[in-house]
């Protein structure tokens, strides 16, 4: 893929989860995705939202020398791990280095966003396989928002243009690679950021109030009430 104009409904689909991370604000000795969830752990959730669905070719976890808590967690025959880097962005470019399907579409998810409903990544995945320049699930900021400097509030922003991105960000491999290779991997937050820099619109697909990421010690409990309820639905 040269121009990504060509890619076609049918482009295989991974999935990569960075799970690097520390989880400082759990207050927890363990990293937030190994902590329990239910009958598994957050992680083990998470990833039951990819493994059954027949679309998913395969799912890359990146992580570091925190895989020792992997120990404790199941992982599915088309699951594997590559190193993770020392931002999210490193971890991501590395486990894209695996992907030697150039056609391939690249789902880049969140290792704390275990709530996701399939209808919804259904309607994600669609959209993606439709957009060259990609998707991504994104929340309608419901509140008023200032902007701050120095703690001191300078403007109340217009809220009907402010949303919230989540995961998963969709897009197809080489443009992705593209963007990582012409930014400063440091100062991307998410993937989005990425495909911007290169003038290019992914397509927004609201999300719902289910697919929180777990941050703090409460969302634990808001997470564990959600999968309860999604379960039930999709039974």
């Amino acid at each position: 893929m040269s121009d990504f104009s060509d890619l076609s409904d049918h482009s295989p689909l991974w999935v990569v989860i960075p799970c690097a991370g520390s989880g400082s604000r759990m207050q927890q000795s363990t990293p937030k995705q190994y902590l329990p969830l239910l009958d598994a752990t957050v992680i083990e959730a998470t990833l039951s939202c990819f493994t059954q669905r027949v679309d998913v070719k395969h799912i890359l976890i990146a992580v570091d020398d925190q895989a020792r808590f992997l120990d404790r967690v199941q992982l599915p025959p088309k699951v594997s791990l590559v190193d993770g880097g020392l931002t999210r962005a490193e971890s991501v470019q590395n486990a894209l280095s695996m992907i030697a399907d150039e056609n391939a579409l690249v789902a880049v998810h969140d290792a704390a966003r275990p709530c996701l409903r399939q209808s919804r990544l259904d309607q994600l995945f669609l959209v993606a396989q439709n957009n060259a320049q990609g998707a991504l699930f994104v929340e309608p900021c419901a509140q008023t928002a200032k902007r701050v400097i120095d703690r001191q509030i300078i403007e109340t922003l217009d809220r009907s243009s402010i949303y919230f991105s989540q995961t998963p960000q969709v897009f197809p491999l080489a443009l992705l690679q593209k963007a990582f290779q012409q930014v400063e991997l440091s100062a991307v937050t998410d993937e989005c950021q990425a495909i911007e820099s290169l003038g290019f619109t992914p397509a927004m697909v609201e999300s719902d109030k289910e697919n929180i990421k777990i941050t703090y010690p409460i969302d634990l409990y808001i997470a564990e009430q959600l999968l309860l309820k999604i379960r039930e639905d999709e039974s």
